[in-house]
């Protein structure tokens, strides 16, 4: 979810959460979730009723992989990275 700067990417499968200021971290190092749920909080409210605004999917997923990797890269134990289902 994108807006006014902000980024919020969540991973449900892992439970996880990353929120970027891009006008200040265009390169996606520091993660202020948690320090900023006056952020974080409304751009998930935002993406959750997106999310409730689609339709049942009319396929099995049948790949599934990590972001930001590529078919080269291996996992590296305490890596951070979020999947996605094709």
């Amino acid at each position: 979810m994108l807006k006014d700067g902000w980024k919020l990417q969540v991973d449900a499968r892992q439970g996880k959460r990353w929120l970027f200021g891009l006008a200040v971290d265009p390169t996606e190092r520091v993660n202020p979730v948690e320090q900023k749920p006056e952020i974080a909080g409304p751009l998930e409210a935002r993406l959750d009723a997106h999310d409730r605004e689609q339709g049942a999917r009319h396929f099995s997923v049948i790949v599934e992989g990590a972001i930001d990797r590529t078919i080269a890269g291996s996992y590296v134990p305490g890596e951070l990275y979020a999947y996605w289902p094709n």
